[in-house]
């Protein structure tokens, strides 16, 4: 009869097969530490599908993808306030073209994309739409919305520490180009939606809008 030997296996008369059945074991192991560490895929691969790496953007969508990344302080410390983040406070997109915040300000050429701010509640979204059938994106949107805490109390790409000690949640999506966005986009002169904001602010899945995934360090703000 066999015995047992390293972690109770069955020792085997030949060693090869021996060890072909620990080093399956130890492929599992490392496969399940992996799916539970959340490893990372090669840049502009998604982790789901519903997902795209900013990373992987290129020409004149990435850059009107990052310029919605580097807006994002402006809209937050307007929303701050002492009891928590305001969606109501949060600046037009006349406003912020009139500071001169990219991507509702043009950096170069015709607007590519044509702005609204939709409230729901806490919640706030700006919803760019394509001008035009050659706008690099079909729809471009940012949402902002309170959060109770950060991760591990630190801030990341997509979880902010206003001044007030609050927190936010911004995540920015996505339509490819040629692709519109379902819905109404009447607005007023500052660019304030005429209609509620609907699934654009609280399911953006629904609408078939794509989560861009920032690649960035943690670090405390």
């Amino acid at each position: 009869m066999r015995g047992r030997g390293l972690f109770g296996f069955a020792q085997h008369d030949d060693e090869l097969a021996w060890l072909i059945e620990v080093s399956a074991v130890v492929v599992a192991i490392v496969g399940l530490w992996s799916a539970l560490n959340g490893a990372a895929g090669p840049v502009g691969q998604a982790s789901v599908p519903w997902e795209v790496d900013v990373g992987g953007l290129d020409g004149a969508a990435g850059r009107l993808v990052r310029e919605a990344f580097a807006a994002l302080p402006d809209i937050e410390r307007t929303m701050d306030s002492p009891t928590g983040p305001v969606a109501a406070l949060a600046p037009t997109p006349r406003r912020l073209a009139d500071d001169v915040v990219a991507p509702f300000f043009p950096v170069s050429g015709a607007p590519a994309l044509r702005f609204a701010r939709c409230l729901d509640g806490d919640t706030v979204a700006y919803v760019g739409r394509a001008t035009s059938t050659a706008s690099p994106l079909g729809a471009l949107v940012i949402i902002v919305q309170p959060t109770p805490s950060l991760p591990d109390g630190r801030s990341d790409a997509q979880h902010h520490r206003l001044a007030s000690g609050h927190a936010v949640h911004a995540s920015v999506w996505i339509l490819p180009q040629g692709r519109g966005l379902a819905g109404d986009d009447s607005i007023d002169d500052a660019g304030n939606s005429l209609r509620p904001a609907g699934a654009v602010a609280t399911a953006p899945l629904s609408l078939g809008l794509l989560r861009v995934r920032a690649m960035s360090t943690t670090s405390a703000r």
